[in-house]
């Protein structure tokens, strides 16, 4: 029998991913809504109202999480009131978000105090890389640019996970048109790195994760099939089939509540 290994990551939905590690979880772009658009007009998937319930009550997988980050405040990665309802309700050590004026923001910060929460503030510029450790995970973070020239102003953090001598990768919606997450993660060995489908679907997004040379790559930001109204998810198929010779080992997650060991 394949004994179960150390590091745990589950698949909440979209870019939402759960580490688990022998002494602390941490829970990354996995409190989100997808907003009042008709359920047609979404490209991704929602997270389902069970799992929701998990995260915002501490349940199952999802008790004593210690530690939430957010890449971005795009509402398909975070939502200010169900995360002030989830440390409301649950001992959050931290919340790691970039700098945000905005009024669900406030709030959340508020809720923070209040809840005994600490609120990390990631302000630093491109270029910069912070550390926050929690238990035995450290956090780095760096600055990136969003991907797409109309959002290239959008706040946006990377982070890497390093728990033992394991390293876990997370771009988010970063840019993969220039060199500054090669330049940021130069001589990191990567155990397992997660990318959007665009950094499969371009050269140059292509040739960053050949330059960062991950041991697994995964796309993820797909919707599951049962919500790919658009055939997004069959387009993202066809081009990780097409490319996986040319890459490190890779796939696509394929379901809520999918998990990854490392």
């Amino acid at each position: 029998m394949q004994m179960e290994k150390s590091i745990k990551i589950v698949a909440v939905a979209n870019c939402g991913l759960l580490v688990v590690s022998p002494e602390a979880k941490v829970l990354i772009d996995g409190i989100y809504q997808l907003g009042i658009l008709d359920k047609a007009e979404h490209l991704f998937s929602s997270i389902s109202e069970e799992v929701m319930n998990q995260i915002i009550n501490g349940q199952g997988e999802f008790g004593n999480i210690d530690c939430l980050l957010f890449t971005h405040c795009h509402y398909d990665h975070f939502s200010g009131v169900k995360t002030g309802e989830c440390i409301g309700k649950n001992n959050i050590s931290s919340i790691l978000l970039p700098e945000d004026e905005s009024p669900e923001v406030i709030a959340l910060k508020d809720q923070g105090a209040k809840s005994g929460t600490e609120f990390v503030t990631m302000a630093s510029p491109l270029g910069i890389v912070k550390e926050y450790i929690i238990e035995d995970i450290s956090i780095k973070y760096f600055k990136s640019l969003h991907c797409g020239k109309n959002l290239s102003q959008v706040k946006h953090y990377c982070f890497l996970l390093t728990i033992n001598d394991k390293k876990i990768y997370i771009s988010g919606d970063a840019d993969f048109t220039n060199n500054y997450q090669k330049d940021m993660l130069r001589d990191e060995v990567i155990s397992l790195a997660f990318f959007n489908p665009l950094s499969f679907n371009h050269k140059s997004g292509r040739n960053l994760i050949n330059n960062l040379n991950p041991e697994k790559a995964i796309m993820y930001h797909v919707p599951f099939e049962k919500d790919d109204r658009k055939g997004f998810r069959r387009v993202s198929e066809k081009s990780i089939n097409r490319f996986s010779e040319s890459l490190p080992p890779c796939k696509i997650i394929s379901k809520q509540s999918e998990i990854f060991y490392i």
